[in-house]
């Protein structure tokens, strides 16, 4: 039953490999713990029966309140799909409640750093050096996340409309534009790449033409920042947060920044507005320090 779900979820909901994985590791760990104690499968549990078992394995595995929840939500994703296709007739977790999670607000680099950094510490005279201005860039411009900008192929990119095609979660695509610097370095870079013979539909590669991988892009992102910050914001996803903050901060409506971000919810862009508020605090301790 649950490979019918994971195929579901790929088939029909189009979701990403990365989050298939998860929610099979997830309902393979449930379904473990509830086979160590009762002979029954989990889409059998009533409401009661799977708050036990959430409880029973955020003690064994010390899950933490967001993991919990994440548990939780799998848990009802299945039974979601067990009520649509008449295996059970009612979605016995979705009584339970999520637990409570402090709020994180969202890390990001100061523009004072992107600027310096961007003008003053990334060449383009190697190849080399050209994908490292050019991760920055599109990482910082565009708000891309990792794993959409390197699965971003060139055919994707306009150089003449300045726009680029990218597709997000749930297979989903949005159109983002990008200024000169952005459009200058991409034309820089496939030069380059070009008179190393380099071909891949892929934009970023690694020195032997391969799509690059994960590892690579985080390592060239703490390579670039890690003498101007704190090593928890040398990651690409901080320079995703950064671009979203840049946006609010000069005056960018929340619905264009949750567009251009990708987010399904308003409500999970409206983070970058707690940063903000954060900002205008600290810039009125600073001037009324007294």
């Amino acid at each position: 039953m649950i490979q019918e779900f994971i195929n579901y979820l790929r088939d029909v909901r189009g979701y990403s490999n990365k989050t298939l994985n998860s929610y099979g590791n997830v309902l393979r760990v449930l379904s473990t713990s509830l086979h160590q104690q009762r002979s029954m499968e989990l889409h059998e549990l009533d409401t009661n029966g799977c708050r036990a078992l959430l409880n029973y394995v955020s003690v064994q595995r010390n899950l933490c309140a967001r993991s919990r929840n994440v548990y939780l939500s799998c848990l009802k994703s299945y039974f979601e799909f067990c009520v649509r296709f008449g295996y059970v007739r009612v979605n016995a977790p979705l009584p339970i409640q999520n637990a409570r999670v402090a709020k994180l607000l969202p890390r990001f680099i100061s523009e004072n750093i992107m600027n310096q950094v961007i003008d003053n510490e990334l060449p383009s005279n190697t190849l080399e050096e050209c994908r490292k201005r050019l991760i920055v860039l599109v990482l910082y411009h565009c708000g891309l996340r990792a794993s959409e900008l390197l699965s971003l192929q060139l055919d994707k990119i306009d150089i003449k409309l300045h726009s680029m095609r990218v597709i997000g979660k749930g297979n989903k695509e949005r159109m983002l534009p990008f200024g000169d610097e952005l459009a200058d370095c991409i034309i820089r870079y496939c030069v380059l790449r070009n008179r190393q013979g380099i071909k891949s539909p892929f934009l970023l590669t690694d020195d032997e033409g391969k799509p690059m991988r994960g590892m690579m892009l985080r390592d060239i992102i703490r390579q670039v920042f890690i003498k101007h910050c704190d090593e928890t914001l040398c990651h690409p996803h901080v320079l995703r947060h950064t671009f979203a903050t840049a946006l609010l901060n000069h005056g960018c409506p929340l619905n264009v920044i949750q567009i251009l971000l990708g987010h399904a919810s308003l409500s999970t862009t409206e983070i970058y507005t707690h940063v903000s508020n954060v900002q205008i605090l600290n810039q009125y301790a600073k001037a009324f320090n007294r």
